[in-house]
């Protein structure tokens, strides 16, 4: 399992250097009520090694489509929202470990925004 998730980074390092984006999941699961929790490092070394700027995306909704330990979704059609928030330049951090925090509190904030700005049915409010 460590040399898998060693070599998905090696190919998106290979991707980034490609002028190819990569997309990273950095929590590595999901959450049983869809709150952003803790992050792994990988996406944040990554970024810090290539100088390349991390765009973070408020997701809503991903909860109730593919639970927590499922495999298929749970429904056919849920909607969902998705924000991209403003980019991160890892020149901008002193640490890898600055970095993750920055994106961490961006996308908490911005899951927390997008919440508040969609309705139970997944219609935005405003």
């Amino acid at each position: 399992r460590e040399g898998e998730r060693v070599g998905a980074v090696q190919g998106a390092e290979a991707s980034l250097q490609a002028g190819i984006s990569v997309l990273f999941f950095p929590e590595g699961e999901r959450s049983a009520d869809g709150s952003v929790t803790r992050f792994k490092s990988g996406a944040f070394h990554l970024a810090m090694q290539t100088g390349k700027p991390v765009v973070p995306l408020a997701i809503w909704g991903t909860q109730h489509v593919l639970g927590k330990h499922r495999l298929m979704p749970d429904r056919a059609y849920q909607p969902l929202a998705i924000q991209v928030l403003p980019a991160l330049v890892p020149a901008d951090f002193d640490s890898m470990q600055s970095l993750r925090d920055a994106v961490h509190a961006r996308m908490s904030e911005g899951g927390r925004a997008l919440a508040n700005e969609v309705g139970p049915t997944g219609r935005l409010l405003a």
